[in-house]
């Protein structure tokens, strides 16, 4: 009877597959069972009772960087299994990403669905915009979205019922529910660092920054590293474990295969800039020629991204 039990519990956890593709030194189950997050209200559900109800996440991360569940910052996200995150500010909720058609949340919205369907539980687009590549503006839905890879990818922000979709040949990739905090961090100017100036950012989903171009910038940029302080800086030898995607910067201000758009002197995540900005520098150092971002938001934290120009 014991190796039967023995043996049993080996073969459940054969059936579960181990996650270690992050920092923190906690290993993970990954179930193939659905997960139900129908008991979340964005509005009033914290990061303390996500914890008490469906317990610690898979990972906790920002962009790129990795955080132990102990050692939080202000800003965070936070992911279960492969599709359904939290994106988490001072224990308030302020976004919540259905991106898997495992995951239960609500009836009328789910991953996989037709866009005319969704739409029918959506408002009523202000504007049906096709083939650019910016897709900013609120209340405008947006198909056919350049420089986004194979197939059609379209957007739409509706505002009245703070949801955000994906979809990519007219089905739902992704579902955002925005909570109210978010929707009131998108209007002070606290989210925005000293120095950055007024909060026109603050607006920018209204589409009103205008766009300068800078020939100096177009090209490819392969990423190098990341420092706290420029002085730190080697060539040939990184220092740090932050990734950043290596950046093809294309005319109008687009970057292939990338959210994040570009004007002059600025890089920004294009329908969320309050929560990814980027001042940027093109510098030569020892004869070589060097893209460096800083990031402008309190959270993203103090350093620099280098990147170098691939010269063809």
């Amino acid at each position: 009877m014991k190796r039967l039990m023995i043996l049993l519990m080996m073969l459940l956890l054969m059936g579960c597959s181990v996650k270690d593709e992050f920092d923190g030194g906690v290993k993970t189950f990954d179930s193939n069972e659905n997960m139900d997050f129908s008991e979340v209200d964005v509005n009033e559900t914290t990061y303390n009772d996500l914890v008490e109800m469906y317990g610690l996440a898979d990972k906790y991360h920002y962009n790129d960087r990795i955080f132990d569940p102990n050692e939080l910052p202000n800003l965070f996200y936070m992911t279960y299994g492969n599709g359904m995150s939290f994106t988490i500010r001072n224990n308030q909720i302020l976004e919540m990403s259905v991106e898997s058609e495992k995951v239960i949340y609500g009836e009328d919205l789910y991953v996989g669905q037709d866009l005319d369907e969704a739409l029918t539980f959506l408002s009523e687009p202000a504007e049906i915009v096709s083939d650019i590549h910016l897709y900013g503006m609120k209340d405008v839905l947006y198909k056919n979205i350049t420089d986004r890879g194979d197939g059609d990818s379209g957007y739409y922000h509706d505002t009245k019922k703070n949801i955000r979709i994906w979809t990519h040949d007219d089905k739902l990739t992704g579902i955002y529910y925005i909570s109210q905090f978010e929707t009131i961090y998108d209007h002070e100017e606290k989210v925005i660092g000293e120095g950055f100036g007024t909060s026109s950012y603050g607006s920018y989903n209204g589409n009103t920054r205008p766009y300068e171009t800078d020939y100096n910038l177009k090209g490819k940029w392969t990423f190098l590293d990341f420092v706290v302080d420029m002085d730190h800086f080697e060539y040939g030898k990184k220092r740090s474990p932050v990734q950043f995607i290596d950046l093809h910067i294309l005319r109008n201000g687009s970057i292939k295969n990338s959210s994040l758009v570009w004007t002059k002197g600025e890089i920004f995540n294009s329908y969320n800039p309050n929560r990814e900005i980027y001042k940027y520098e093109i510098q030569t150092i020892d004869e070589r020629e060097y893209l460096v971002l800083k990031p402008w938001v309190k959270d993203e934290g103090s350093g620099f991204y280098i990147f170098e120009r691939e010269v063809n």
